[in-house]
């Protein structure tokens, strides 16, 4: 064969990259702290209802930030133009 054909051949040919496992999505996450213990979807949950509260849902298109204070039992968080804390 001629090497023409050859590259050729080479652009014809593609391999597919292997499909990747989607990420694992059921993680529970506790955060533990002298005798306390917190666990994140209550955290979540808890800030999803003071944020529906203020007449915001959150959703995918905002970034919801969390800062998580053990010692003063607060979890301080940004939504949106909210920014507010919880009682853990």
């Amino acid at each position: 064969m001629s090497k023409r054909i050859d590259k050729k051949r080479q652009k014809n040919f593609h391999i597919t990259p292997p499909v990747s496992e989607p990420p694992v999505k059921d993680i529970d996450i506790f955060i533990q702290y002298q005798d306390h213990e917190y666990f994140e979807a209550d955290i979540l949950n808890k800030i999803e209802e003071k944020c529906k509260a203020n007449g915001l849902e959150i959703t995918c298109k905002e970034k919801l930030s969390v800062y998580i204070k053990p010692e003063d039992q607060k979890a301080y968080f940004t939504y949106s133009t909210l920014h507010d804390f919880v009682e853990l």
